[in-house]
């Protein structure tokens, strides 16, 4: 059994299990051994985040809008007429859709409207942060 080519299998393995033992311990130096997915910035941009924070404080007056309109019997009422106030700009296109709310009502009402608007909000900020974020690769 000590043929020379099975001596020279063996002199071969022994000599590439010590390379690669070799290669093992001794790091290359300035070299990086992240992948290429973690180099990628995921941290949203000031424009995006100034866009959700107008499409959260919108959101906001919305949800106050609907809710102070479910708890509240007179529409004369401050924190109603604040509501209504700053966001009748946003539910005035729906209202043509669903209706004006109510004016004279003894409790208070669901204002569809506003709900409309809650997701016409959603919808426009989601689609402006895609267009504003770049592509993923």
């Amino acid at each position: 059994m000590n043929d020379p080519d099975s001596v020279r299998r063996r002199t071969r393995a022994r000599e590439d299990s010590e390379t690669f033992r070799e290669t093992l311990a001794a790091p290359i130096p300035n070299q990086t051994y992240r992948s290429q997915v973690d180099l990628i910035d995921t941290r949203p941009s000031a424009i995006e985040q100034a866009v959700r924070l107008i499409a959260t404080l919108l959101s906001l007056l919305l949800v106050g809008r609907l809710i102070a309109g479910l708890f509240t019997t007179s529409p004369t009422n401050g924190y109603l007429s604040f509501f209504y106030a700053a966001t009748n700009w946003m539910v005035w296109p729906f209202q043509a859709i669903f209706g004006q709310p109510p004016i004279n009502t003894t409790g208070g009402f669901f204002d569809w409207p506003a709900v409309a608007a809650l997701v016409a909000v959603s919808l426009i900020a989601g689609l402006l942060i895609r267009a504003i974020r770049p592509p993923s690769i």
